[in-house]
């Protein structure tokens, strides 16, 4: 099979089978850098459609980060009053398992299966998630959710040796 030069840093490379016909550099890093530069090239030959495509695409991200922080304030907001005005059974009934309370003894004086959670964690919990909610306004969406993983990996030890231990 012929051989052939890579367009980018000239080494010699042999294409694949599959693409023997267009296949013109020899590495990941060359087509990355080959991309670019084509990139470039279509940018220059038309710089003024170029650029104002860029405004307009910049102008609809502006636009959307502004919306996403008014939405994410708002929900904080609407969170906030209804942790405030609601009482602690009905702010968590959604976390009750469907059967609840069948077939157990009643374990708390309210009548459930389930004790009331700790307030000092319960507080800690709450601040902890309004500092969540603060960073995620600040933050783009993609961070959050990364950081959201990382807090993810760093509590489930945590939850699971609770529950282990059989705590709420």
């Amino acid at each position: 099979m012929a051989t052939r030069r890579c367009a980018v840093c000239g080494r010699r490379l042999r294409p694949a089978l599959t693409a023997v016909r267009d296949q013109k550099v020899c590495c990941r890093k060359c087509r990355l850098e080959r991309r670019r530069l084509q990139a470039k090239q279509r940018r220059e030959s038309d710089l003024q459609r170029h650029r104002a495509d860029d405004k307009e695409r910049q102008q609809r991200h502006r636009a959307a980060v502004k919306k996403a922080a008014a939405a994410s304030a708002q929900a904080v907001a609407a969170a906030a009053a209804s942790t405030q005005a609601a009482p602690h059974a009905a702010q968590h009934q959604y976390l009750k398992p469907p059967n609840c309370g069948q077939g157990v003894p009643e374990a708390t004086a309210e009548g459930g299966c389930h004790g009331p959670g700790s307030s000092a964690k319960s507080a800690e919990l709450q601040d902890r998630i309004d500092q969540i909610v603060a960073d995620a306004v600040r933050r783009s969406r993609t961070g959050f959710e990364q950081e959201l993983r990382r807090m993810t990996r760093k509590i489930r030890p945590l939850v699971q040796s609770e529950l282990a231990r059989g705590g709420p």
